[in-house]
């Protein structure tokens, strides 16, 4: 099952919204959408926005240059 990150994002809102803590929240995620869907870091992470009201799933646009070279041109 392929997750899309703002999907993923989602998820853990969910299970913010429900009382887990970080740890709980991660395995719960993984247990449902698969082994190592999402590390405990990444969820403390998300878990800090949320609690200061930041609901935004979407990433900011990155500085510097791209990470993939298209070559084909």
């Amino acid at each position: 099952m392929e997750l899309d990150k703002v999907h993923l994002r989602h998820c853990m809102l969910y299970e913010f919204q429900q009382g887990y803590n970080a740890t709980e929240a991660t395995k719960n995620l993984c247990n449902v959408l698969g082994e190592g869907v999402v590390d405990v870091r990444t969820v403390q992470r998300w878990f800090s926005k949320f609690r200061k009201g930041n609901f935004n799933f979407y990433d900011k646009p990155h500085i510097g240059r791209p990470s993939d070279f298209n070559d084909d041109i």
